[in-house]
């Protein structure tokens, strides 16, 4: 077996091998540009001229990168003297590089061999031979270079075309004036900064420095080699554990290369105020165009390289590895569709191999890049147990999670920074919790395989926080371009988007749960509370469940969280629950509010008459079901003569029902327990108009709100919010249909209220249960049908909006069709720019409506769902080919559309191939799923 050739670290070369090293390179940047082993045309490959080879963001990035650096060792042993010669690496995670940023062999001006003689250092910049033209703008693009241009790094620029040429003079004049070495320090500087010392507030409230370095640990945790490899793969992966506390999120081999880029190529670290920022540095291995044409390049690739040998050695998979077939990062797309799977048998162009087997010349492919010993290379042992490489301690294992998304690599030019940050409390500096280098190019249009992974999203593991503190945290990101170094909370119309996972439990923590109202001073305890929920418990029950009516909160109860309060809907009872909504810390403790609506209050209702006709029908069905089922008569200890007492109420043979109401006087005086008995029969039998609100674990005035009739007053009572000024973020609207729509028709004035009180929400969910109308009632004429229109549209007019769910259940009725579409129920004139999730089940609509839905969103949309929509015009190859205009859907699923044509029941003698249809609507194939045209006429 040929002995293998050794990469070492170049800082521990010998002087002999550091004269082969410098001297090969000098060599191969001699050659003529055409000629195959020249710097040029291999440096090329990576980016431009055109074509274009590298792979990023894809599973391949590692592979390809192997065999590049292959490619260029063979080159560079046809220098003279060179044939043994292996590639060295620059160890990024060393105290040397900590101390002193990048080796002085690739900073010096000049190079000077054993032998005295020096040479300009090839290591430190390179010549081009030829020009190269930016794919976008031959003239002003970016990429634009002419022939003689020197490549440059950190914190010059390279940006020489017409439209940069006099700024770029300009900004690297000053940098001349100084000396050689202060401008290495700024460069050096910048590599520390960003490797070893990023600061971050850890939870002691100290400063501790981090950086890309512990990502080199982090990254070899990762459990398989499709999710080491991207970071596409990577950003998958996170996303399906985010609901996991104790998973931490992998970190793939390309996220600490993508920074080391940016630190050599012209970013700061984001939010680092204790050195000089150079705004206008645009250094070449800052952009993947233009980045292989930097010698260091090579020596950052090949410390990637080793990084990847290790996590083989770590997981053993030195001798093979596999691709997760279909899984994100495994496909090359193209105007958002995939033209090709990679496997491990894909060739890594323009890379070729002699076959073991047949001694032919063949496409390199993975397969071949997976043992470096068969290559005939090792590394040296020195980093070999990464004893420089330790993962930085952690606050919590199980921790929230943080998910960032809405950044699409399609609207910036260049690469770019991510960084997320925590807020703080006044007078302090917000906390930056990271940061992601994206590695781009100035114009990814021109870039196939940047087409397969343009959206950026990131799952931050929050160590430093348990999950209540994370609750109550806000959080936002900034993105930091070429043009705005700063940073921008917003690229274009698109703000990013946040999901926080969290393991919460409305239970306080262990020491309030613990602490009753009898174990706090009377004194604290009379300036805390007014009154209390039940006095009945001789103060026994935990504060966790005292109902909170004081405006001295913020002031004398810091200590204490408040889960639950409870709140009447009069009009001394809301402005008190107006004012407790004002408590910054009430906002902190409280996670469930009940808003209840109670007939009995008199000053609320309407149309008594009306409202008593429903409260009749429904004590009729509860007592029914108490005839049927001795359960449910079980259930209320209901003895024979209670029970007869209240048939004759429900079926309209008493008069004590309404007389009980109205406060007249009964002809016959129901017992005590009866009086208590109707009460509860009538709110448990679900008609007494009960507002409830469930889960709102946030302080941001979250709403659930799950309604029962009198509906009537749906539209007062929403009103009323709107116009006292609460703001839920999240709205839910579950009802059952009273005799009469046309009594849910909404006013104007009410309508405009309604707007209001969605006008920061960013969640809504509409239900009407179609299906619990009675048979007889089934109907729905158009007049009742816009009432519930003038509900439903105010209500999904919230600008904020990113998850939109309304659903007619079993609507219309059995051999009934719709008489209202889709444009009806909803604004469609209108535009919800962050709509993120949309699902309209049973609606009515016609292809123009859809179209005009798909139009308006189809950049935002990432999740559809249409159970059963009904059709009124058009046809289901539509339908599909105009959802299929959706370009970021992630998830999707339509069932089989109702149409005029078979009444709704959804059947036919068809198989609906649902699975085809998903695929075809993701873009993962172009082949159409239904062969057979099915019109709706309407």
């Amino acid at each position: 077996m040929t002995e293998l050739r050794v990469r070492k670290d170049v800082r521990k070369l010998s002087h002999q091998e550091r004269d082969n090293i410098v001297g090969a390179f000098k060599h191969i940047m001699e050659l003529p540009p055409d000629d195959e082993n020249s710097y040029f045309t291999i440096a090329g490959y990576h980016g431009l001229p055109e074509p274009q080879y590298c792979y990023h963001g894809v599973v391949l990035f590692p592979t390809w990168h192997r065999a590049y650096l292959r490619r260029l060792e063979e080159a560079l042993r046809t220098a003279p003297g060179c044939e043994d010669l292996a590639l060295p690496y620059w160890d990024e995670a060393s105290n040397e590089t900590k101390e002193g940023g990048i080796p002085r062999l690739f900073t010096d001006k000049t190079y000077t061999f054993q032998d005295g003689s020096s040479i300009p250092n090839p290591l430190r910049s390179y010549t081009l031979q030829k020009g190269i033209v930016d794919v976008g703008d031959s003239k002003n693009g970016k990429d634009t270079k002419p022939e003689g241009y020197q490549t440059v790094r950190y914190p010059y620029s390279g940006l020489v075309s017409d439209r940069f040429a006099d700024r770029t003079k300009i900004h690297n004049s000053a940098l001349n004036e100084k000396a050689p070495d202060e401008v290495s320090k700024i460069l050096n500087d910048n590599v520390i900064r960003w490797l070893h010392l990023q600061k971050f507030q850890n939870y002691e409230e100290k400063w501790i420095s981090s950086g890309e370095k512990d990502n080199y640990v982090n990254c070899l945790e990762s459990p398989n080699y499709t999710v080491f490899s991207n970071t596409t793969s990577a950003e998958r992966y996170n996303e399906q554990n985010r609901g996991k506390p104790t998973v931490a999120p992998v970190v793939p081999i390309e996220q600490p290369h993508n920074a080391v880029h940016l630190a050599v190529g012209g970013f700061d670290v984001p939010g680092d105020k204790n050195h000089n920022v150079y705004a206008f540095a645009n250094g070449d291995m800052g952009e993947n165009d233009t980045a292989a044409f930097d010698p260091l390049f090579f020596f950052h690739h090949c410390f990637i390289d080793y990084i990847f040998w290790r996590w083989q050695d770590r997981h053993d998979k030195k001798e093979n590895f596999e691709i997760i077939k279909g899984y994100p990062g495994t496909q090359l797309i193209k105007r958002g569709k995939a033209i090709a799977n990679f496997t491990m048998d894909y060739p890594l162009a323009p890379f070729k191999t002699c076959d073991r087997v047949t001694g032919q010349e063949r496409d390199t492919t993975s397969k071949d890049m997976v043992d470096i010993l068969k290559l005939g290379y090792t590394y040296t042992e020195p980093g070999l147990f990464l004893t420089n490489l330790t993962a930085p301690a952690q606050r919590f294992l199980d921790a929230p999670k943080l998910k960032i998304s809405g950044i699409s690599r399609a609207k910036i030019s260049g690469s770019f920074i991510v960084s997320i940050w925590a807020k703080t409390g006044e007078g302090m500096p917000d906390q930056l919790l990271q940061t992601k280098a994206v590695l781009s190019r100035w114009n990814v249009e021109k870039c196939g395989n940047c087409q397969s992974h343009l959206e950026v999203k990131s799952i931050v593991h929050l160590t430093d926080f348990d999950h209540e503190e994370a609750l109550y945290t806000e959080f936002y990101a900034k993105v930091h371009t070429r043009e705005k170094p700063e940073g921008e909370r917003q690229i274009g119309v698109l703000p990013y988007r946040f999901t926080l996972s969290v393991s919460f439990h409305i239970t306080p923590s262990s020491i309030m749960s613990a602490a009753t109202i009898n174990t706090i001073p009377s004194e604290l305890l009379a300036k805390i509370f007014i009154c209390l929920r039940d006095d009945s418990k001789n103060g026994q029950e935990s504060i966790a469940q005292s109902r909170l009516v004081s405006r001295r909160f913020r002031d004398v109860a810091s200590t204490f969280l408040i889960t639950e309060v409870s709140v009447c809907l009069n009009s001394e009872s809301f402005a008190r629950f107006e004012a407790i909504c004002a408590h910054p810390l009430f906002s902190q403790g409280v996670q469930k509010v009940n808003v209840l609506l109670s007939y009995y209050e008199a000053e609320l209702a309407h149309d008594k008459q009306l409202y008593m006709a429903e409260a009749e029908s429904r004590l009729l069905r509860h007592w029914e079901t108490m005839e049927r089922s001795s359960h449910y008569k079980k259930r209320y200890n209901m003895t024979t003569e209670l029970f007869q007492w209240l048939g004759k109420i429900a079926w309209g043979k008493s008069s004590d029902v309404r007389q009980l109401i109205t406060g007249e006087p009964l002809e016959t005086a129901p017992t005590p327990i009866q009086k208590l008995f109707l009460k509860t029969a009538i709110r448990q039998s679900g008609w007494c108009g009960s507002f409830r609100t469930d889960g709102s674990s946030r302080h941001d005035g979250t709403f659930d709100i799950s309604t029962t009739p009198p509906l009537e007053m749906l539209g007062e009572f929403c009103s009323q919010l709107g116009e006292k000024g609460v703001r839920p973020k999240q709205l839910r609207i579950s009802l059952k249909p009273p005799p009469n729509i046309r009594h849910m028709a909404m006013s104007l004035v009410q309508q405009e209220n309604m707007r209001l009180l969605v006008s920061d929400a960013t969640s809504l969910i509409f239900r009407f249960d179609f299906f619990a109308r009675p048979h007889n009632l089934r109907e729905n004429p158009r007049d009742e049908m816009l009432a519930l229109c003038s509900v439903t549209k105010p209500f999904f007019s919230a600008p904020k909006l990113e998850f939109l769910d309304i659903y007619f259940m079993e609507y219309p009725g059995h051999r009934s069709s719709p008489t209202v579409s889709l444009g009806d129920i909803l604004s469609l004139d209108m535009t919800w720019p962050r709509l993120d999730t949309l699902w309209l089940q049973y609606q009515p609509m016609n292809i123009d409506e859809l179209k005009a839905l798909t139009t308006k969103h189809r950049e935002t949309v990432r999740e559809l769902k249409l159970p059963q929509p009904w059709l009124l015009q058009g046809s289901v190859h539509d339908a599909l080919k105009t959802i299929r205009g959706f370009e970021n859907l992630e998830d999707v699923a339509i069932t089989f559309p109702k149409g005029s044509d078979f009444r709704g029941t959804g059947t036919l003698d068809f198989k609906w191939p649902q699975d085809d249809i998903k695929r075809y609507l993701l873009k993962e194939t172009d082949i159409f799923p239904i062969q057979d045209e099915l019109m709706y006429d309407g």
